[in-house]
């Protein structure tokens, strides 16, 4: 017996194929009519084979979804200098902001491959200020922000300034300032180092504060 091609596009024996025509090779009325009502082979989605319902996922498919671990959020490391000097008998210090703006801060930048934090804490005091100093101690603390859809965290060090100049190299596109912590604290309420400030202050108390200079 040969194998004949249906007019549902399948293969089956022309003897099995109701309303096929033997003779003629071309299907009757009824197979025509059968296989209007018979879905096109993997078209749609896929069903249950008794009940015809979409086929939902199983518990096991669903797990190892749920399961699957998400990448890591990128954290870029910063670090930030809280620049102080002393003045007569209180201590100061220095903020900075974009020439136009309102809001204050401190000077701070993304940690280059191959720098240390310290580093960059003095290299972002020096090119965002004109500020040039050590550093006193390890980092006081840290604080994160989001910016360009990343976490960035910032390591924040207190840096004692020996040396202040009249031009330096954002000097076009940032102003500084010297005002007490006091002071320093209401113009940076907003500001995620607002909290450190204190602890700044603490550090240097317990005698590491500044020369007169």
């Amino acid at each position: 017996m040969t194998m004949r091609l249906s007019a549902c596009g399948r293969g089956e024996r022309a003897s099995r194929v109701e309303g096929w025509s033997a003779s003629a090779g071309e299907p009757s009325a009824a197979a025509e009519r059968a296989c209007a009502t018979r879905p096109a082979l993997g078209v749609g989605p896929q069903r249950h084979e008794k009940s015809g319902a979409p086929r939902t996922k199983t518990m096991s498919e669903r797990r190892t979804r749920k399961n699957t671990p998400r990448p890591k959020p990128v954290v870029i490391q910063q670090a930030a200098a809280i620049a102080v000097k002393r003045r007569a008998r209180s201590l100061q210090v220095c903020l900075i902001r974009r020439k136009g703006s309102k809001s204050w801060g401190i000077p701070k930048g993304v940690v280059d491959r191959g720098d240390t934090r310290e580093e960059t804490a003095l290299n972002e005091a020096w090119e965002e200020a004109g500020l040039k100093g050590r550093l006193i101690g390890d980092a006081i603390g840290t604080y994160e922000y989001q910016k360009w859809h990343k976490t960035l965290r910032v390591a924040v060090y207190i840096m004692e300034v020996l040396d202040q100049a009249d031009t330096w190299e954002e000097a076009d596109i940032r102003e500084r300032r010297w005002t007490s912590f006091e002071k320093a604290a209401s113009r940076l309420t907003r500001h995620p180092v607002r909290p450190l400030l204190e602890r700044a202050k603490s550090r240097l108390v317990e005698g590491n504060a500044p020369r007169v200079r």
